[in-house]
């Protein structure tokens, strides 16, 4: 979910489901790709051309606010192995709807998933599918990560966004 940018690591994740549709015994699991088309889209399509199970790649593109609560509701997990992030409002998303969550562990986004996510390396295609397959085979695991999301969700309101902004600049103004 989110632009198809170079920094989203579309690519890993295309190679990590790779892996997963030739280690894991669920064959009709499929990839769905959600979001527009940004800097690094080229590179993204040329290698989902070179993909031995590109069958069970869908690309979307942008998507309403209410298909995107059925992708959530329905979805076995979102992964989301980005280098890097500036917040991760997919990560929120994902848990207001209980959809286990794959996220790396070197961004923003291990900051705002907790421990309601599976954390991986994203520089490794190999980490992301192994917890893709875990996600599949462990129903222990995804229970965990769907309760996990709905109480760390709640620690993410505007109330808390607008009191946290009040004490900062109530530190600073009286340290001037």
């Amino acid at each position: 979910v989110g632009n198809l940018e170079a920094r989203k690591n579309v690519i890993g994740l295309l190679k990590a489901f790779e892996i997963f549709c030739q280690e894991s015994s669920e064959k009709n699991i499929k990839l769905y790709i959600i979001g527009k088309e940004g800097f690094g889209a080229r590179e993204i399509k040329e290698f989902y051309q070179s993909m031995t199970h590109q069958s069970r790649v869908k690309f979307l593109g942008f998507v309403t606010n209410n298909e995107l609560k059925e992708f959530y509701q329905s979805a076995l997990a979102l992964v989301y192995p980005s280098f890097y992030e500036g917040f991760g409002i997919p990560l929120l998303e994902a848990m207001i709807h209980q959809c286990p969550i794959i996220t790396s562990h070197r961004t923003s986004t291990k900051e705002i998933a907790g421990d309601a996510a599976l954390l991986v390396d994203p520089f490794r295609s190999e980490d992301i599918a192994a917890a893709m397959v875990r996600l599949v085979s462990d129903v222990n695991i995804v229970d965990q990560l769907k309760r996990q999301g709905a109480l760390r969700v709640k620690k993410f309101t505007w109330e808390q966004c607008a009191q946290k902004t009040l004490n900062i600049y109530e530190q600073v103004g009286s340290s001037v």
